[in-house]
């Protein structure tokens, strides 16, 4: 009965760190939770079109400069069906000073604590910004182990997303 019990403690240790796996290439990552303003955010919901997720903290200054060119783009190419949503990796008692931050910006953000679904799990590093297809499946990585982060190599992304 001990084994038993040990070997259920395994798994459900192992399935749990599993499923906190950043997403890969090739992922169709899911996300449900609320907005910086109190708006339900579902991942799936923006099936349909090319979705760049940006995982970021207001602590992070390479996140903080990124930021900008991420908002430049989603201004300049939002009308064609590009989305872009913020995923920040601040504490709930933080939420003031990321609504703080996003005051700046146009895009919708969320914090990943507190999400009911969360498939991008709590990174290792930041920023990491990813570009999902129209079907949910990601592209391209940048940062923490993806390519460098420029607004060329994000719009080329983009493109061949699309």
């Amino acid at each position: 009965m001990r084994l038993t019990w040990m070997t259920a403690l395994l798994v459900g240790l192992l399935t749990a760190g599993a499923a906190q796996a950043a997403p890969r290439l090739g992922d169709a990552p899911r996300f449900v939770g609320q907005s910086l303003d109190g708006r339900p955010v579902d991942l799936a919901a923006l099936r349909g079109h090319v979705v760049v997720v940006d995982l970021w903290a207001t602590w992070c200054p390479p996140c903080r400069v990124e930021m900008p060119v991420l908002d430049s783009i989603y201004q300049a190419r939002r009308g064609a069906g590009v989305e872009v949503l913020g995923l920040s990796a601040d504490r709930a008692h933080d939420v003031r000073d990321a609504r703080k931050v996003m005051a700046a910006f146009h895009f919708s953000t969320a914090l990943l604590a507190g999400a009911r679904i969360n498939d991008f799990g709590e990174p290792k590093a930041l920023p990491q910004t990813l570009v999902l297809d129209s079907s949910g499946r990601v592209r391209a990585l940048f940062g923490a182990g993806g390519q460098p982060f420029s607004a060329g190599a994000l719009n080329a992304a983009i493109d061949a997303a699309g």
